[in-house]
């Protein structure tokens, strides 16, 4: 673990931004990197950087709900657990888009705000391309029913061979195993290699494959200053942030999806009831969410 380097900052470079309108789509170019948007769903169809896509869809909200559910089939200590966990990461369901405009700003930058609602929030999603490049998703949302988060934030897709995660994080310690999946700095592999379910395992657990991927890919980071989603030539996207928030990549069928959550907290497990009872804090209705 750990043979990927961590994420480079971004290099902040005066870019070029042009805004293209045509009947389906916005397209908005920033230096190397094309973003499409569109105008019927308000979501990335595609981003791409030097002619590779990096994006294939998103952003959709995730509100992970807090459960005590593991996916299993009932067990003698009161759980379910079970060795065939079903994977849990749905995003918010129902999106209409109600509206997409789109504008230049006097900055030399651009900006596109989308409008809209799920099943269980109504809000808008703005994308900002600022002159020095890059992309800023923010988002406002009401939420509809009352809900113990366990996670929320947005979820962006990238193509397959994006399973490549690697990450700069603060931690509640100062030294980690080489191999812990809480190390401040590290690089995963959503299953990087195969696996034989028939003999004793002789690598680390945090390598061993699963749906999502290995729980050294599919760990939550929280803290991130940065992270990145690359291909094996190492081209890709990367998240900048303040450590405020967590990121959690994991494998969504036929693509890779990142969830960049602004709020997050543990599981449902009784163990940690009390440690976490301090953080857990569930919106009301009609409460106001901003990245």
């Amino acid at each position: 673990m750990g043979e990927l380097a961590p994420p480079a900052p971004p290099a902040r470079l005066r870019a070029r931004v042009t805004l293209e309108a045509t009947p389906a789509a916005y397209t908005v170019r920033s230096g190397e990197a094309v973003v499409t948007i569109s105008r019927a769903t308000g979501r990335i169809t595609r981003a791409a950087v030097q002619g590779r896509t990096v994006l294939v869809g998103g952003p959709k909200l995730m509100l992970l709900p807090l459960s005590n559910a593991s996916g299993g089939d009932g067990g003698t200590a009161g759980n379910d657990f079970r060795a065939g966990i079903e994977p849990f990461s749905p995003v918010c369901r129902g999106w209409s888009c109600a509206g997409v405009d789109a504008r230049t700003d006097s900055d030399g930058g651009a900006t596109i705000t989308v409008g809209g609602a799920y099943t269980e929030a109504t809000g808008t999603v703005t994308y900002r391309f600022p002159p020095e490049g890059g992309l800023r998703i923010a988002y406002r949302f009401q939420m509809q029913p009352e809900v113990n988060p366990r996670q929320w934030g947005i979820t962006l897709y990238a193509p397959a061979d994006m399973d490549r995660v690697s990450w700069l994080r603060h931690t509640a310690w100062t030294a980690y195993p080489s191999d812990h999946i809480g190390r401040p700095v590290g690089a995963a592999r959503a299953n990087p290699g195969p696996q034989d379910t028939e003999r004793n395992p002789t690598g680390p657990w945090a390598l061993d494959r699963a749906p999502l991927g290995s729980a050294d890919f599919r760990s939550t980071r929280a803290g991130i200053l940065r992270a990145a989603l690359r291909e094996p030539t190492g081209l890709g996207c990367a998240v900048i942030s303040n450590g405020a928030q967590a990121v959690r990549a994991f494998v969504d069928g036929p693509r890779i999806g990142l969830l960049v959550a602004d709020y997050n907290t543990g599981g449902a497990d009784g163990f940690f009831a009390t440690h976490y009872a301090a953080e857990r804090r569930p919106p009301p209705p009609r409460r106001h969410h901003q990245r």
